[in-house]
């Protein structure tokens, strides 16, 4: 499906104008095994927040990393999952709102068979990390069977100011 724009009345340039997506549109990209999909960026917000969809299966969630530049929200659609913010835990089921503050070292791991979730980043710009170094999942496709180059990962995070700091806590080497 395809990206629909409506107008809105924001100056001219300014990103801002009133936009929407039909379900299931948006940039999607396989990302460590879970589906992401880009709902809003930062061009189209002015700068003011990027937006993505995730659906992630039972034990995925990225390396432990810290963000120089933005703060994520997660607001839980479906499923549980287990978030490491600094020295803190938090269960988080459907429902669940959770806040990450840039420079604090953050991971999750998702606990139900699969968790749906909606994310956002402020300022805007990080999703296009996701378009940048992840594979696109088309309509119907499985994730990729290729192993992903972790250190190509890090490289491409470090240039949106993320630091991967290593495996979330618990994974096996």
């Amino acid at each position: 499906m395809s990206e629909q724009h409506g107008t809105g009345s924001a100056p001219e340039g300014s990103g801002r104008g009133v936009r929407w997506l039909e379900p299931g549109a948006g940039e999607a990209r396989w990302v460590l095994g879970e589906l992401d999909t880009v709902k809003a960026t930062a061009d189209q917000t002015g700068g003011l927040f990027g937006c993505k969809e995730t659906v992630a299966p039972k034990g995925s969630g990225p390396p432990l990393h810290v963000h120089e530049h933005e703060d994520e929200a997660c607001y839980l659609l479906e499923g549980e999952i287990t978030f490491f913010v600094g020295d803190e835990t938090i269960s988080a089921s459907a429902g669940s709102w959770v806040y990450l503050p840039r420079g604090i070292p953050h991971t999750l791991r998702v606990e139900s068979d699969e968790a749906r979730s909606l994310w956002l980043t402020v300022p805007g710009a990080f999703e296009s990390f996701f378009v940048e170094a992840f594979p696109v999942a088309a309509a119907g496709s499985s994730p990729p069977d290729e192993p992903v180059d972790l250190a190509l990962v890090a490289q491409a995070a470090a240039g949106y100011g993320v630091t991967i700091m290593g495996p979330p806590p618990g994974a096996t080497a």
